[in-house]
């Protein structure tokens, strides 16, 4: 009753809606659907991803027969296997890198490594650094960092600092 009393696109995840009404142009146009995918809300709120197969039937008819398939944890897995591929990519470029430049990389390498890491990791923000030390002890010295400068004071701190390093040296915090 449920299901029935909502049109079904309520169910649809957002990122989908697109793609799924593509999928129903096409049916509309007497064509075959095989190996759609999209995720479909759950009665607890959370998507499982489907796969579908369907056919309409027939041109200017509004019913379509369509069967569908959890494959959550494939998906799932595909994901993570992109996530490790796209991983050993990187470090792949990142040795080859060293091995050409060595401890000469330049900043623009680094923001494209830190680039690369906040895609493959969906986050927003990060940073590259390395430990290290001197008379003082030990700190930290970026080589890459997302700018999060959140006024204009923090924004000249980071245009200014940035591009050499910022260093940290108290290691009990974030950064540390």
């Amino acid at each position: 009753e449920e299901l029935m009393a909502e049109p079904f696109l309520r169910f649809v995840h957002p990122e989908d809606e697109a793609s799924t009404l593509q999928v129903l142009a096409d049916l509309g146009s007497d064509r075959d659907v095989k190996s759609f995918r999209n995720r479909y809300r759950c009665k607890d709120g959370s998507y499982r991803w489907l796969e579908w197969t369907a056919h309409p039937a027939g041109r200017g008819k509004q019913t379509i027969f369509a069967s569908a398939r959890d494959v959550s944890e494939a998906v799932a897995s595909e994901q993570a296997l992109q996530f490790r591929n796209g991983i050993l990519a990187l470090i792949t470029d990142a040795q080859t890198r060293f091995i050409v430049d060595g401890a000469d990389a330049d900043a623009a390498w680094w923001d494209f490594l830190l680039e690369r890491l906040l895609t493959l990791t969906g986050s927003e923000y990060g940073f590259i650094g390395v430990t290290e030390s001197d008379d003082d002890g030990l700190f930290l010295r970026t080589k890459a960092i997302t700018n999060i400068a959140w006024n204009d004071d923090t924004r000249r701190f980071y245009d200014e600092h940035a591009p050499a390093g910022m260093v940290f040296r108290n290691m009990k915090t974030l950064f540390g």
